[in-house]
């Protein structure tokens, strides 16, 4: 299943056909949040657990960063320079906005509203730094 879902992903991706772009945005977030709440909840049990790592299970960690990065490299490759976080709803690239329906747009715009809000949130509290590099192969 995993392995149909990524080729299918990467199919979509290759196409360059901006019908995809809020199937690949969809699938691409929900992918990165998930991996964002495992690697969490690994910190969290390390913790928890008074483990010496910084994430119980490294090596598992460390492959689900691995391939959080890799779909995140194919994302960057596909859109090109479009930022859709960034890019003026309103006006848009006509290319895609005529490829979006009404709701896809509405939740993008809505998306853009949130990062928005949440930078500046984020921008308010002290840097995160790493403690630990991953691996090296």
């Amino acid at each position: 299943m995993r392995k149909l879902l990524l080729e299918e992903l990467w199919k979509m991706m290759a196409s360059e056909s901006p019908s995809h772009i809020f199937s690949i945005y969809l699938a691409v977030f929900m992918f990165l949040h998930e991996t964002s709440l495992i690697n969490r909840d690994r910190y969290r049990w390390a913790r928890v657990n008074g483990l010496e790592e910084l994430y119980s299970l490294p090596d598992q960690f460390e492959a689900v960063q691995e391939g959080a990065n890799i779909v995140l490299s194919h994302w960057h490759y596909y859109k090109r320079g479009f930022e859709p976080l960034r890019t003026d709803w309103q006006k848009g690239e006509k290319a895609i906005r005529a490829q979006l329906k009404t709701k896809e747009r509405e939740h993008l715009v809505e998306m853009c509203r949130y990062y928005e809000e949440r930078g500046k949130a984020l921008s308010r509290r002290p840097a995160i730094t790493f403690r630990r590099e991953l691996k090296q192969k």
